[in-house]
């Protein structure tokens, strides 16, 4: 999980990804993901290094999230994240709740100019913030003897920055 991280992703005014979705720490066994909620329009991305699942063994991925959206009056959600799974990073499909240990808890406002306007999402803050989120993802043997990868994916409207999305303590089982 160190290294083979792919980050990217639009910003309007582009101001650089780089500063966004940081990698906090990152040793042989763990690293641990950031990414402010920046006040601009945008559509950030971090990519897992491929996950070669087992030809017999459910594939399930295990991390800790915890996150603070913008949140407007009378509870509108303007910002919010998902997840998305790809045999071939070309072609993402966003993760159904049956996959989620943690699944989306809210909607992005419809009306915002987030580009995932409409869309659902975990959205305001996760329960119990800032406590961490133990969160499980559940991919069976869909993709038995394939190679997998995940995307931690985010999208903000203009506006009000918030703290934003921490993602720690990944782990992967059946490769």
């Amino acid at each position: 999980w160190s290294t083979g991280w792919i980050r990217g992703g639009d910003i309007a005014p582009f101001v650089g990804f780089e500063a966004f979705f940081q990698q906090r720490k990152s040793t042989a066994i763990d690293t641990q993901l950031f990414l402010p909620n920046p006040k601009e329009q945008a559509d950030l991305w971090a990519v897992t290094p491929e996950l070669k699942a087992s030809a017999t063994t459910a594939l399930k991925v295990s991390f800790n999230q915890r996150f603070s959206f913008e949140v407007g009056s009378g509870g509108r959600t303007f910002d919010g994240a998902f997840l998305e799974v790809s045999t071939d990073r070309l072609t993402w499909t966003k993760l159904p709740l049956s996959a989620l240990s943690v699944p989306w808890n809210g909607t992005i406002d419809a009306l915002s100019r987030n580009p995932f306007a409409g869309q659902t999402a975990w959205v305001g803050r996760s329960a119990g913030y800032p406590a961490w989120v133990p969160t499980t993802v559940d991919l069976g043997t869909a993709y038995a003897g394939q190679s997998v990868w995940l995307r931690f994916h985010f999208g903000s409207d203009p506006g009000v920055p918030a703290t934003g999305w921490e993602i720690d303590e990944l782990s992967a089982t059946g490769l």
